[in-house]
């Protein structure tokens, strides 16, 4: 009996490795493609001492842009407060603290630099994380927000300024 999405991944790459198992817009991935991305999401949950069987809750951006202003570096993704508003202010929250936060493809490199984390939209409450030591990341590299739980999509203010909408996945 296959009770979890990696292991039918896993079951359907021995079937059919070149059949399309993912298709979102133009881009598509087969099953192997696929398997091979989840076993890297599993390393990097398995560095983090995330085993089989705990629950979470993840929120994942592309970083878009990456600036200097007044000495300050940041991070500019392509989500942000209408995405995942909790993390972000909750609209007036007084005191804000960064979530746990990672650079997806950069868990275990040495050279880090301080940056703020913030979102496209043009707004002062638009931040992913303040001042955290990262690993030095790229324009394409992902940040990785945990500890994001299951609301983020729901409790988060949809078409705000016409931004798109965030994609959910279960895995």
């Amino acid at each position: 009996m296959i009770t979890f999405v990696h292991e039918l991944i896993s079951h359907s790459v021995q079937r059919s490795p070149e059949a399309i198992a993912l298709q979102v817009k133009n881009m598509s991935l087969s099953y192997a493609q696929l398997n091979e991305k989840v076993t890297k999401v599993a390393q990097a949950y398995a560095s983090l001492a995330i085993t089989r069987g705990d629950r979470i809750g993840i929120y994942i951006s592309k970083i878009i842009d990456k600036k200097v202003s007044r000495f300050t570096n940041y991070l500019v993704c392509d989500g942000g407060l209408h995405h995942h508003l909790a993390n972000s202010c909750n609209f007036g929250q007084l005191i804000r603290k960064n979530y746990p936060v990672a650079i997806r493809n950069k868990l275990k490199e040495g050279v880090q630099e301080l940056v703020n984390i913030v979102g496209p939209i043009c707004n002062p409450l638009d931040i992913l994380a303040d001042k955290i030591m990262l690993p030095k990341a790229s324009m394409g590299d992902y940040v990785v927000v945990f500890q994001s739980g299951t609301y983020v999509a729901t409790a988060s203010p949809k078409d705000l300024l016409s931004q798109p909408q965030v994609s959910e996945l279960l895995i």
